[in-house]
């Protein structure tokens, strides 16, 4: 046997997952088909990631991602429809949005893992099971160990190969994403949504992470696709945060999720974590976080025991929150698309109409995490 758990992936979820592990005692080998990983944009970290990565004692992340002051969605226009300033979102969820690359992320998991993980460069190819250890057939060779996780992304290998489908949703959404130069003092995560559009500002230590959101058929072929077009005219600094940035760093993919989990998404030795586990529309900004809270909750799971029982439980456990989350962002998902103006400014009156403390009050429950919510060990 060559590890107690080999980990597929080397994401956020898989480096999380590693970490999480060898705290709870466990050898790990972390395979990984992109061993250079890619070089993404931003990521935006939410109480209950940052709860999670203080759980798991990594406070680099904290300390290089940028805070945001509060949250605000506005009208294209620039009026507020809501806004949640930080010592409210504080009290009421524990703490408030933080935004980072995805390098300096990467850089602070790598850095995270102790000496005794590997990081191999090898692709998933094959999963046999014999009751005792789960034998991986890579395009490196063949690994064995007691358990499989599957942290493998959206389009998870480990997935695939356990239940022979894809399964993803497209919902005919399109998201840009990039870094601007240009820096937002004392800013809050500001979301603005128009008909159809939307555009999402995270200030970063450096520079500011940005998405814009709108229907993939007005894509078009060029990287940025109609981004510049689509959002001419709209509050500042959002044409200024677009002009700074150099278009070939852009990134833009389509929107996908997955029906909402089960209570049972692994099986015999193998289990999943993270999008492999539960992809969400980006809507939400939960992704990353989630990983976060599968990492502890998976390491708990199998303190004192390697056995199949442990992951059920885990997943068990985790079904609750992956699955609220992925209706939710979904739900989200479809209502960015409204385009009718008489639904568009019906939704924008309900927001405005929220009082603060039903603001506060509907982020409390996605938002919140700690040890409580961790499952406990067995016995």
């Amino acid at each position: 046997m060559d590890a107690d758990v080999l980990i597929a992936g080397a994401g956020p979820a898989g480096l999380a997952t590693a970490r999480a592990l060898t705290l709870s005692g466990r050898s790990v080998i972390v395979l990984d088909a992109e061993p250079a990983g890619s070089v993404g944009s931003g990521v935006t970290l939410w109480p209950n990631a940052i709860a999670a990565l203080r759980e798991l004692g990594i406070p680099g992340v904290e300390a290089a991602a940028r805070r945001c002051s509060g949250m605000r969605v506005s009208r294209p226009d620039g009026s507020v429809l809501q806004y949640l300033d930080p010592d409210i979102m504080a009290k009421a969820c524990g703490g408030n949005g933080y935004a980072i690359t995805r390098a300096a992320l990467m850089a602070e998991l790598r850095d995270a893992l102790p000496g005794s993980v590997t990081v191999e460069p090898a692709a998933v190819a094959s999963i046999e099971q014999d009751g005792e250890l789960v034998r991986v057939g890579t395009d490196a060779g063949r690994r064995t160990a007691r358990i499989l996780v599957g942290a493998d992304g959206a389009h998870s290998t480990v997935r695939r190969l356990l239940t022979g489908a894809d399964e993803c949703r497209q919902l005919g959404m399109r998201v840009v994403r990039g870094l601007s130069t240009l820096t937002l003092p004392d800013y809050p995560a500001h979301v603005t949504m128009g008909r159809g559009l939307q555009f999402g500002i995270f200030p970063l230590r450096e520079g500011t992470y940005w998405f814009a959101a709108f229907p993939a058929a007005r894509a078009g072929t060029a990287a940025g696709g109609p981004v510049r077009a689509l959002f001419a005219g709209w509050h500042q600094p959002i044409e200024d945060l677009v002009a700074a940035t150099p278009t070939q760093t852009w990134l833009s993919h389509d929107v996908t999720d997955r029906k909402p989990p089960g209570a049972v998404w692994g099986r015999g030795a193998v289990t999943l974590a993270g999008d492999a586990a539960h992809l969400a529309a980006p809507t939400m900004g939960q992704g990353t976080c989630h990983a976060f809270e599968d990492a502890l909750a998976l390491a708990n799971a199998v303190v004192g025991t390697l056995e199949p029982a442990a992951l059920r439980r885990y997943e068990a456990a985790r079904t609750p929150r992956a699955a609220a989350l992925v209706r939710r962002s979904h739900l989200a998902a479809v209502a960015g698309q409204w385009r009718n103006p008489l639904i568009c400014a019906s939704r924008d009156l309900m927001m405005k109409a929220t009082p603060t403390r039903s603001q506060a009050r509907q982020l409390r429950a996605m938002f919140t995490f700690g040890s409580a919510d961790v499952l406990a060990p067995a016995g």
